[in-house]
């Protein structure tokens, strides 16, 4: 299992209050991550690496949900960069 860790970042936390004003998706995000650090590496994950290619920072989509993280596979550590919405988490 994957240990996650949020980076602290001022847009991740305003990420995370417009995230909260929908407790549905809110809740949703949450399961989806306590099932994504047990197996990050499984292709079910809808999975894309971002630009540049050269970094390793990954993109996960759920709905209308991204989630831009990257992964430490020798320390089994994720770290939450930004999770929002589409519409303004590429801004």
């Amino acid at each position: 299992m994957f240990q996650l860790i949020f980076y602290n970042s001022s847009a991740l936390k305003k990420d995370m209050k417009i995230l909260k004003k929908n407790a549905k998706d809110f809740i949703e995000i949450k399961k989806l991550l306590q099932d994504f650090s047990k197996n990050p590496k499984e292709d079910i994950w809808n999975i894309k690496k971002m630009y540049p290619k050269d970094a390793d920072i990954f993109r996960l989509k759920y709905k209308n949900i991204r989630i831009i993280y990257d992964i430490d596979f020798g320390n089994n550590i994720i770290i939450v960069h930004r999770i929002g919405y589409r519409k303004d988490i590429y801004k």
